[in-house]
């Protein structure tokens, strides 16, 4: 009875510590490193405008940042 009971015990433990690892894995290789939370409507002036970038297509918000000089 002691052996059964340390082998559920020991297999609830692995797999615990298997869900675990594979949730923090897989939350740092999924998905952009950054996404953008606040937008603008407003005009730039052309001429400032050096760039334009697409957001990664896993953010929740589809946009496209401008790099200005």
């Amino acid at each position: 009875m002691k052996t059964l009971c340390f082998s559920l015990g020991l297999l609830l433990f692995v797999v615990c510590c298997s869900d675990a690892t594979g949730k923090l894995s897989s939350t740092n290789t999924a998905g952009p490193e950054k996404c953008c939370f606040k937008f603008s409507e407003r005009q730039l002036p052309l001429k400032r405008v050096t760039g334009i970038i697409r957001t990664h297509h896993s953010c929740q918000h589809q946009a496209f940042v401008s790099v200005c000089s």
